[in-house]
């Protein structure tokens, strides 16, 4: 995951220092119970967001979605989505 990146991205939002919760985010794409949604999809995902920002009305708060996208994910439990969006 790319500190630099979260780290302008939270100045955007009016947020200093958030280093922590990259971090956080990190560790939870790295579970080693996931098979698709881990740091290089994330990564696969802000590449796409590079490309085509100048399409999207609201690109940090696309760019932000995305980091959280998935960000909950236990196997057996239907609600993963709706908990990443909570966070």
């Amino acid at each position: 995951m790319n500190l630099e990146r979260w780290l302008n991205l939270m100045r955007t939002f009016g947020y200093d220092d958030n280093a922590d919760t990259c971090r956080e985010i990190a560790r939870a794409y790295s579970e080693p119970h996931r098979s698709y949604h881990t740091s290089r999809h994330i990564q696969s995902c802000l590449s796409l967001l590079d490309e085509f920002s100048a399409l999207a009305d609201a690109p940090h708060e696309v760019e932000l979605a995305l980091w959280f996208h998935d960000l909950v994910y236990l196997p057996l439990l239907h609600d993963n989505e709706l908990k990443s969006a909570e966070l």
